[in-house]
């Protein structure tokens, strides 16, 4: 199990009782027999973790494209999803403190992770949080494009 975990190249599915996982004393198998949670108990969708994060879920509900925020998917969660038929579109808003290394490029856990988002069938839109200050309706755009 191990080799299989550390050595999975962009997913590792997992097979096994979870009830029996959700009774185990590791924490890890714990937590990964739990559902994934996609609203607070009281309804309310889950929190945004920026102000920006917000604006462009606000943005997409007006214009009628239903984004889900904090979306989980292997293992991570994503910034706002949208699901519509065969398409699934990982839209991520990134700000400087977080998505770029100390020499000024983009992270490289950034591609890492589109690439397995993509390798799970998912179209990935990144934008920087001065690209929806500075043309949010570009940006509302790029995400109307890959809806085809």
């Amino acid at each position: 199990i191990n080799v299989a975990v550390s050595r999975a190249k962009a997913v590792c599915h997992v097979f096994g009782n979870r009830g029996e996982a959700a009774l185990s004393s590791i924490f890890h198998l714990r937590r990964l027999a739990q559902p994934p949670l996609r609203q607070r108990s009281n309804g309310e969708p889950a929190s945004f973790e920026s102000p920006w994060e917000r604006r462009l879920f606000d943005r997409l509900v007006a214009e009628g494209l239903d984004p889900v925020p904090q979306y989980p998917l292997a293992g991570r969660r994503l910034d706002l999803a949208i699901i519509r038929g065969d398409v699934r579109i990982d839209i991520e808003v990134d700000g400087e403190a977080y998505h770029r290394d100390p020499d000024g490029f983009r992270k490289v856990s950034d591609y890492w992770r589109d690439y397995v988002v993509r390798s799970l069938g998912w179209r990935v839109c990144r934008f920087w949080v001065y690209q929806l200050r500075d043309d949010m309706e570009g940006c509302i755009e790029r995400v109307r494009e890959q809806l085809g």
